[in-house]
């Protein structure tokens, strides 16, 4: 599968790794961010030069949704000579997928603590007569 747009693609391997790649020339490292939130990758720039006569400021954001069985942890991002960045992260192995043991805590239940209580009060009657 594969999306495209005039500054942006996106792929997948054959081993289910992810990859999107996106033209980022005219920008320093420095003037760009790569983020993820929550479900998203946020990759943006802003890049601003001049002099007193005339100045350039150019800026873009992409938001790209992080595909399903990618782990989480093996994203990431290089940045060419020719000004293109390669976000890439590779599919949750078997062993890897999300899987944790859920402990079992105990908490009274509140019918048993409202009949305590109501047998309190009737112990408590029955010992003022």
């Amino acid at each position: 599968m594969m999306l495209r747009d005039h500054a942006a693609q996106l792929s997948f391997g054959q081993n289910g790794e992810f990859n999107y790649r996106v033209d980022v020339s005219g920008f320093r490292p420095e003037e760009m961010n790569v983020n993820v939130e929550g479900d998203d990758i946020i990759v943006q720039g802003q890049h601003k030069s001049g002099n007193e006569d005339e100045q350039v400021q150019r800026s873009f954001y992409r938001r790209v949704r992080i595909p399903q069985g990618i782990h989480r942890e093996s994203i990431q991002c290089n940045l060419d000579e020719r000004g293109r960045l390669y976000v890439t992260g590779k599919k949750l192995q078997k062993d890897q997928e999300q899987s944790r043991s859920i402990p079992i805590g105990f908490k009274k239940s509140e019918a048993l603590t409202d009949m305590s209580s109501d047998k309190q009060a009737e112990q408590n009657g029955a010992n003022r007569q």
